[in-house]
């Protein structure tokens, strides 16, 4: 996604931020982002899940 969002800012002479900001956040919908950062804030090791 971090190479989708550069890609997609090549050639653009004032990137607003906004197609950035949406796959970011896109990351955080599956589940094992949710796992990892759960797992970071309990301080264990996450258990991800491919999904």
């Amino acid at each position: 996604m971090a190479k989708r969002a550069v890609n997609a800012s090549v050639g653009l002479k004032a990137a607003s931020g906004q197609g950035e900001a949406e796959l970011f956040g896109e990351c955080f919908t599956h589940e094992d982002a949710r796992e990892g950062l759960q797992a970071f804030l309990e301080k264990r090791t996450p258990v991800f899940q491919d999904k």
